[in-house]
């Protein structure tokens, strides 16, 4: 009887340290987590992998894939995860299956049959810069934008002058995507007007940095679409949204989000939307989403489309893209609008063209007496 009483005291007390082990994990799990994805060194001690060949086609996940008429250019959503390096090699097999099949998919899928579609590897930033506001924060972003500006000239070469473009980013590749139309397009007239739509989905830009290109209508081409869509669930990651990542200013630069009034414009949503899970057609949900702090909060999705709320659950790419139903919708519009809008400018031109130019002013004769010459008849 005494050996099952001791027996049953410590199985009590394992129970009892399981249960404190399991509530510190638990109370802690977003420090721990961030713990195991913060590389071991800084970024001035740390040489980034080599930056890829565009002009080759293992630089891209997409080339040109489709027959549409427009072209999309779209970062795909960082999903690399190191506790040694602060930017992904291009090379790295770890994830490539997940963005092959799942990622990359389901970033794309609002402009698959609209664009041709063009996704390029690039040099992703750790998942941990999301969350530092320091020095490696802001330069492994800067050097996935290397990349992705290199794959944007590249981009324009294959596309040609004349073609109808969309930009399109996911979370770190919304600021990319953002920095891209600050710093190469919205300054060039000519390839500005060819811009059906900017998509920055998933981390802000600021509201000063975009003012005046905001979408403001749903058939309004040249404009950008931003929003940051988070499940009203999680308090916590909506705090580090807006206190703790990096969002893009008005110069294209990186800057802490903490006092910056963010961008939400979203595109119009329905009461259902269509979401995009790679291998699960048809699913939807009712967003009953609302713009608050410059994110749009949505409500809790079903089964299927529910991200868990654990061990960064809230915020790790999970291979769905909950809106690219209205997104798909919105881009159908802005294309057709654009090309509205393109033939009208056109037609302007001609007429402009054909007006003759105005005569020069007459200038007045006057009557000059003749000198006869000497000697003359």
């Amino acid at each position: 009887m005494a050996k099952r009483h001791h027996f049953l005291w410590a199985l009590a007390g394992f129970v009892l340290v399981c249960a404190l082990a399991a509530g510190l994990v638990l109370r802690f799990e977003r420090q721990i987590t961030l713990t195991f994805l913060n590389p071991d060194r800084t970024y001035e001690a740390y040489t980034p992998p080599p930056a890829p060949y565009y002009e080759e086609d293992d630089a891209w996940f997409l080339r040109g894939e489709g027959s549409a008429e427009a072209a999309a250019f779209v970062v795909h959503a960082n999903v690399f995860r190191s506790s040694e390096e602060w930017n992904a090699p291009v090379s790295d097999t770890e994830q490539e299956l997940f963005l092959q099949e799942k990622q990359v998919p389901a970033d794309t899928s609002p402009f698959a049959g609209i664009a041709r579609l063009h996704a390029p590897r690039y040099r992703q930033p750790t998942l941990y810069s999301r969350f530092t506001q320091k020095h490696p924060g802001t330069a492994s972003r800067h050097t996935a934008y290397e990349d992705i500006e290199a794959a944007f000239d590249q981009f324009l070469v294959e596309v040609g002058t004349e073609t109808p473009i969309i930009l399109a980013g996911y979370d770190d590749g919304a600021l990319l995507i953002g920095r891209l139309f600050l710093r190469r397009v919205a300054s060039d007239e000519a390839l500005s007007k060819r811009v059906a739509g900017v998509y920055a989905v998933g981390l802000p830009l600021t509201r000063s940095g975009f003012a005046g290109v905001a979408c403001e209508a749903p058939d309004e081409p040249r404009c950008v679409v931003a929003f940051v869509p988070v499940d009203e669930r999680f308090e916590a990651y909506r705090e580090r949204l807006t206190t703790r990542t990096l969002a893009v200013s008005k110069r294209g630069e990186f800057v802490p989000s903490q006092g910056a009034a963010k961008l939400c414009a979203p595109p119009p949503l329905s009461e259902k939307v269509q979401a995009f899970v790679a291998g699960s057609p048809g699913l939807s949900f009712e967003p009953e989403a609302r713009c608050e702090d410059g994110l749009l909060l949505h409500g809790e999705p079903p089964s299927g489309l529910r991200r868990p709320s654990l061990f960064g659950g809230p915020w790790y790419p999970d291979g769905k893209n909950l809106f690219a139903g209205a997104i798909r919708e919105d881009a159908e519009r802005r294309l057709e609008a654009l090309a509205v809008l393109r033939a009208a400018e056109a037609e302007e031109a001609r007429k402009k063209a054909l007006i003759a130019p105005p005569m020069a002013p007459v200038e007045d004769l006057r009557e000059v007496p003749v000198n006869k010459v000497p000697g003359g008849g």
